[in-house]
């Protein structure tokens, strides 16, 4: 069965997800698919190896204490041949992450504007 799920560390923005639902409770249905917001570590996702489709972080790698390791538990449960989508306001200051996105932009990937 497909679901959506999100993951935040912020246990406010739980809070106001949910309501006075509790943590890891489906918060709505989006086009009849149902929407888990979980709170967790993005450096320890709690969801099992090779389960999602499409791995989606928006802005928040620059944030993020180990970038590393957040791409490394995105990369973790991706499905085989699953798409992880960064979208990133700027280039990271960390020579790593700064590597891809220029590799990313030469390589056989859409930017976001050209896909809207």
């Amino acid at each position: 069965t497909k679901q959506h799920s999100t993951i935040d560390s912020s246990s406010d923005t739980q809070a106001i997800a949910h309501g006075s639902g509790a943590a890891g409770s489906t918060v709505g249905v989006r086009q009849g698919v149902p929407v888990l917001l979980l709170q967790a570590s993005v450096n320890s996702l709690p969801l099992p190896d090779n389960s999602y489709d499409v791995v989606l972080d928006t802005f928040s790698l620059c944030v993020f204490d180990q970038p590393e390791a957040a791409l490394s538990e995105m990369v973790r449960v991706l499905k085989p041949g699953g798409r992880l989508m960064l979208l990133e306001h700027s280039r990271s200051d960390n020579p790593l992450l700064g590597a891809y996105q220029v590799c990313a932009r030469h390589a056989n990937t859409k930017p976001v504007s050209r896909l809207m």
